[in-house]
């Protein structure tokens, strides 16, 4: 019995598929320090609207910036938040942006 794509194995026989994925800290960092980001972004290019197509570059140079002059007790923190994003999800609001 082969079925259309030659694989031979019934749909009760294959594993069930869920939609679980690691949340990265960049991302934790990005939406619980926004204000902090934002405020470096404007330092670099003040006169940059949020909208515009180097936006995205300058926002990942911020994160990253951000990220190496955060604390031990920051980064414990932000890895304090990220454990419970990945237990129960990230919070409503940070879902919908």
């Amino acid at each position: 019995m082969h079925t259309w794509f030659k694989n031979n194995k019934l749909f009760k026989d294959r594993q069930v598929f869920r939609l679980e994925r690691k949340i990265p800290i960049r991302r934790v960092v990005g939406k619980v320090k926004s204000a902090e980001i934002e405020e470096i972004i404007k330092e670099r290019s003040p006169n940059l609207p949020k909208g515009d197509k180097s936006y995205p570059g300058l926002y990942q140079q911020a994160v990253t910036q951000y990220m190496t002059q955060m604390s031990e007790e920051e980064r414990k923190e932000m890895e304090e938040v990220l454990a419970v994003w990945q237990s129960t999800g990230p919070p409503l609001d940070v879902r919908l942006k």
